[in-house]
C-alpha cells in the first residue's frame, strides 16, 4: 500500500451490519451443506429444506433486529419462492420423497394443500403404472444390494447376528403373481399403508433389503434416488482431472476420460474396493520351474 493512505476502519455500526448479513447468509449455507452428501440420497431433501430456509428467512424478516436489512431479505425471499415453485411443479422431488421408507407421505400430507397433495399424488400412481407396465419378468437385486448392510460396524442393529438372512428373506417375500395380476397397485398401497421406518436413515440399504417385497418400487427407487441434489458430489469426482489429464494420457477419448474419472473416484470412496474384487478371483495357480 502506498505510503501516506489510509487503512479504511468499519464502523461500529458496520460491523453490527455486517454480523447481522452474516447471520441471515448463515441459514443458506447450512442448507447448501445438507446437499453435500457424496454416499446417501439428497434429493428428498430439496422440498422440506426449502420450505424450512423460507420459513427461517420469513422469521428474520419480521424481527426489528434486522430492520436494517429488511428489504434484502425480502428480495431473497422473493428469488426462493420462484425456485420453491419450480421444485414444486415437479414430481421428481415427490416421488423421492414417498420413497424415503421414513417419510413416504406424511410430510406433504401435513404441509401441502389438498389439491397440490392430490395432484402429486397422481403423478406417483402414473409413475409406478409405467414402471409396472415395463417390468421384467423377474427383478432380483444385486449382490450389493441385498449385502448393503453386510459392511456396517454397527452390530446394534436389528437382524446382524445368526439366522438375519434367513428373517430379511422371510420379511421381504415378495406378494403373490395373483394379487399383482389382479390389482397392479396393490404394492404401492401395501408400502404406503405400511408403518414408517423411523430406523431407515439410509433408504438404499432398505430398498436393498425390499427389493423382493417391492420389486416394481425398488426398480423406481434405484433410478429416482440416485438423483443428487446438487453437484457437489460430481464436482468432487472430478476435481482430480488434472492429474489423469496429463501429457501421457492426453489422447484419452471423452468418453474413456470421464469413465476412468468415475471409476478413480468410486476406488477412493469404497464404493468399490479393489481388495474385495481380488479375493472374488479365484488364486492364481503357481507354475514351479525346475
Amino acid at each position: 500500500m502506498p505510503q501516506g493512505w489510509g487503512v479504511p476502519a468499519a464502523t461500529v455500526t458496520e460491523w453490527k451490519l455486517l454480523d447481522l448479513i452474516r447471520e441471515v447468509l448463515e441459514e443458506p449455507r447450512g442448507a447448501q451443506a445438507s446437499f453435500s452428501s457424496e454416499t446417501e440420497p439428497t434429493l428428498w431433501k430439496a422440498i422440506p429444506i426449502l420450505e424450512c430456509l423460507l420459513s427461517r428467512w420469513e422469521t428474520l424478516a419480521k424481527a426489528p433486529r434486522f430492520a436494517a436489512i429488511h428489504p434484502a431479505i425480502l428480495k431473497g425471499i422473493e428469488k426462493l419462492k420462484k425456485w420453491y415453485i419450480n421444485i414444486k411443479e415437479s414430481e421428481t422431488y415427490f416421488i423421492c420423497l414417498a420413497l424415503h421408507p421414513s417419510i413416504k407421505l406424511v410430510y406433504c400430507q401435513e404441509n401441502w394443500d389438498k389439491q397440490v397433495f392430490s395432484s402429486r399424488f397422481a403423478s406417483l400412481e402414473k409413475t409406478f403404472d409405467s414402471y409396472h407396465s415395463t417390468a421384467p419378468k423377474k427383478f432380483t437385486p444385486s449382490a450389493r444390494a441385498m449385502n448393503a448392510n453386510d459392511h456396517s460396524t454397527d452390530h446394534s442393529k436389528p437382524f446382524h447376528s445368526y439366522g438375519s438372512s434367513f428373517i430379511i428373506s422371510t420379511l421381504s417375500r415378495p406378494a403373490s403373481q395373483q394379487d399383482i395380476t389382479q390389482d397392479p397397485q396393490k404394492e404401492l398401497r401395501d408400502y404406503l399403508e405400511s408403518p414408517q421406518d423411523p430406523n431407515a436413515t439410509d433408504p438404499v440399504k432398505w430398498w436393498g433389503y425390499h427389493a423382493q417385497q417391492y420389486s416394481t418400487l425398488s426398480r423406481m427407487a434405484c433410478d429416482y434416488l440416485a438423483i443428487q441434489g446438487s453437484s457437489v458430489a460430481s464436482e468432487r469426482a472430478f476435481s482430480s482431472a488434472g492429474i489423469t489429464d496429463e501429457l501421457c494420457r492426453n489422447h484419452i477419448g471423452n468418453e474413456a476420460f470421464g469413465l476412468v474419472q468415475v471409476l478413480k473416484y468410486a476406488y477412493r470412496t469404497n464404493v468399490l474396493n479393489a481388495s474385495d474384487e481380488a479375493a472374488a478371483h479365484e488364486p492364481f495357480q503357481v507354475i514351479e520351474i525346475a
